[in-house]
């Protein structure tokens, strides 16, 4: 609803009660979309959030019939971008590309300004892909086995690079760090393109990065993958080992995405937006393209997104806790 609309909603609800109040909603909802939808991605452009986005924005605006934009809003590890969503007009046209950053948040940082579970609503998962740690061609380890090893006799020496404080990248470096007895500084990045730049420039030796903001450069050789944090490989990466069957057995950190609205948002609009997520899914050029740059198109439902959020909230906050990894 429109700022105009949600205060003439307010003045009839003073003077004419509730039940007008719930007429104009319904008008207002029956109607949507009738303006530009605006898609917030937390983290810098050229990264896996970023791409989803921008192809999901592209659908709908066909779906649609409006104009849906994306806007990166950039900083503490996503929670900037992420906060301008939960604090938005539950209106349907403020959306955010949620991944796994945003359960994560409330675990590593000392201080978050929303609550995922209760000021979010997500609407549906739409994909996920592998996260991958690798480092420069010309550092003297090509397997993760050489790379503990010389973080081992390197304490302290060495860093690792992530799109920031908070992100899934971030939590398996510091759980590598303890589950595998090794100490490497984290760098935080404003997102995943600029630490990629620096681990291609050899600035930094190692990153954790999606496959997709990742792939372009694995193929040309410029980087080295050394494992993946799921626990299967994906068809795009058949040769490259997950952390948990090379070196650290329990080892697991997923990476999903799909796009939520404010909490309070109405009932059908979320509705109106799963149903189309899901047709975007289905469509085999999409689903191929994406496919391509290491996406899995794995959708859940409203219900089925939203309790998994809730649960991986609460089961990352114990890995968290158990491992003894504080906030920053």
């Amino acid at each position: 609803m429109k700022p105009a609309a949600l205060a003439a909603a307010c003045l009839a609800g003073a003077l004419l009660g509730a039940p007008a109040v719930a007429q104009i909603q319904a008008q207002d909802t029956a109607a949507y979309p009738n303006r530009t939808i605006t898609i917030v991605v937390p983290l810098a452009p050229g990264g896996g959030v970023d791409v989803l986005a921008r192809t999901l924005a592209a659908e709908l605006k066909q779906r649609l019939g409006q104009a849906v934009v994306v806007e990166n809003r950039t900083g503490g590890g996503g929670i900037v971008g992420d906060d301008s969503v939960a604090k938005a007009a539950p209106d349907g046209y403020t959306l955010l590309t949620m991944n796994s950053s945003e359960v994560l948040h409330k675990w590593l940082h000392k201080s978050v300004p929303f609550d995922v579970v209760k000021d979010v609503a997500p609407i549906a998962q739409f994909a996920t892909s592998p996260l991958i740690l690798m480092t420069n061609a010309s550092r003297p380890y090509r397997t993760l086995a050489q790379y503990l090893a010389y973080a081992k006799a390197h304490p302290g020496e060495m860093t690792y690079g992530s799109p920031g404080v908070g992100t899934p990248h971030n939590l398996a470096g510091e759980m590598l760090d303890k589950m595998a007895g090794i100490d490497v500084v984290h760098v935080p990045y404003r997102g995943t393109s600029p630490a990629l730049n620096d681990l291609i420039a050899n600035q930094i030796p190692a990153i954790w990065a999606t496959s997709i903001a990742a792939l372009p450069f694995i193929e040309t050789g410029k980087v080295i993958p050394l494992a993946l944090a799921d626990l299967r490989r994906p068809a795009v990466l058949p040769g490259v080992p997950t952390v948990a069957e090379c070196c650290v057995a329990g080892f697991h950190v997923e990476v999903w995405f799909g796009p939520a609205a404010p909490a309070g948002t109405p009932a059908a609009v979320v509705a109106r937006l799963d149903e189309e997520l899901r047709r975007i899914g289905d469509k085999p050029d999409v689903r191929e393209r994406l496919n391509r740059l290491g996406f899995d198109l794995v959708y859940k439902p409203t219900a089925a997104f939203a309790a998994m959020v809730a649960e991986d909230h609460i089961r990352y906050g114990g890995v968290i806790k158990g491992l003894g990894i504080t906030s920053e």
